[in-house]
């Protein structure tokens, strides 16, 4: 296994498209990796960057500096606008609200969330013990089979 998909991102603006994945590597350091393609979704055109999500707080600053500049620039398509193709949100986002949103599970947490689930704690217990939200939850009680193993 190469690596482990965190949270994924897709604009596009019909010819373009373009990839955002946070991923955690086999060396549990995470990236985020920036890919384009040819909008239909099934070819890549080679390009691709990869980012150490500790450097990406840098990058979002100048972005933002760039996209000041940019609202300077006289556009002669108003039409060339990237929409996102679903809801998007920030790690930032989710960690106000879920501390451990996004972050791996040790195997300390696997062995406590097998002892609170077989004591019967429901999802939303489990997810305010954790500090994670109820879909990380039943991800990771379908991923370790505890439903299999204990129902």
């Amino acid at each position: 296994m190469a690596h482990k998909n965190l949270f994924s991102e897709r604009v596009s603006n019909g010819d373009r498209e373009y990839t955002l994945n946070i991923v955690e590597g086999t060396n549990s350091e995470s990236h985020l990796i920036i890919s384009t393609s040819n909008g239909s979704g099934d070819k890549t055109d080679g390009k691709r960057i990869r980012i150490p999500v500790k450097d990406i707080g840098c990058l979002r600053d100048a972005l933002n500096r760039i996209v000041e500049q940019m609202a300077g620039i006289d556009r002669t398509q108003e039409d060339d606008t990237l929409v996102p193709d679903s809801k998007s949100y920030t790690l930032e986002d989710k960690r106000k609200e879920h501390a451990h949103a996004y972050l791996p599970w040790s195997a300390e947490d696997d062995e406590k969330l097998e002892k609170l689930f077989c004591e019967g704690r429901s999802t939303k217990e489990l997810a305010k013990v954790f500090e994670r939200n109820m879909g990380a939850i039943t991800s990771r009680i379908k991923k370790l089979e505890l439903r299999d193993k204990y129902n």
